[in-house]
């Protein structure tokens, strides 16, 4: 919780440098469905096991004038394991929890279908957009049962697909649907005899408020 705070700090921060013109701080919710390829086949995908997390995150978001759009957020999500060893000096039943702290860099470009107001005149203030993140995530791992802690790095590159709705003057309905994947891994993500997930799909919704006049 504390490392969200800091996080919706460092926005706020980032906040008081920008340009209130079209320039929106925000929150999500949603989950992910992590996935991993096949340990014995580099293109199938492993069914299990799976698992899916609950994210939070703060974001902001900046529109330019013409078609492109910026985003820059921070994620925060959990994961918990159970692994058994036969170590007679350890517990043979432990708890694993990984706490993910994710920086989301996005840039994006609108796509909006312009006869979509035309046929739905509800959604006439949508816009869609098409992008592309750089994603740095931190994991800090602890061991509930040992008190063991530890720390590790990984870089990640997705596809978003973005719809904004505004919802008066001020705020603005947020929704991405994101594809994103280990950078670099064609094959698989390999940890001694363990493949792990290194690729999930994803879908987050949330409210964004607008800075300035």
């Amino acid at each position: 919780m504390k490392k969200l705070i800091y996080a919706v700090a460092i926005l706020l921060l980032l906040t008081s440098v920008a340009s209130a013109q079209e320039t929106f701080i925000g929150v999500r919710q949603g989950t992910s469905l992590w996935l991993n390829k096949s340990y014995y086949s580099s293109n199938a995908i492993n069914l299990y096991p799976q698992r899916f997390t609950w994210d939070k995150q703060v974001f902001l978001r900046r529109n330019t004038r013409g078609k492109w759009s910026w985003e820059a957020g921070i994620k925060h999500y959990k994961t918990k394991d159970i692994i058994t060893t036969n170590n007679l000096e350890e517990p043979p039943r432990q708890t694993v929890v990984d706490n993910h702290l994710q920086a989301d860099m996005t840039v994006q470009y609108d796509v909006t279908y312009p006869l979509t107001g035309y046929f739905f005149p509800v959604l006439r203030d949508m816009r869609t957009y098409l992008g592309l993140s750089i994603i740095p995530v931190m994991q800090f791992t602890q061991n509930k049962a040992t008190g063991e802690k530890g720390n590790s790095f990984m870089l990640m590159s997705g596809l978003t697909y973005t719809h904004t709705i505004p919802v008066g003057k001020r705020f603005l309905f947020s929704s991405v649907l994101t594809f994103r994947a280990l950078k670099g891994d064609r094959q698989k993500y390999n940890t001694t005899d363990v493949t792990v997930a290194n690729r999930n799909i994803s879908y987050h919704a949330g409210i964004a408020y607008k800075l300035g006049e």
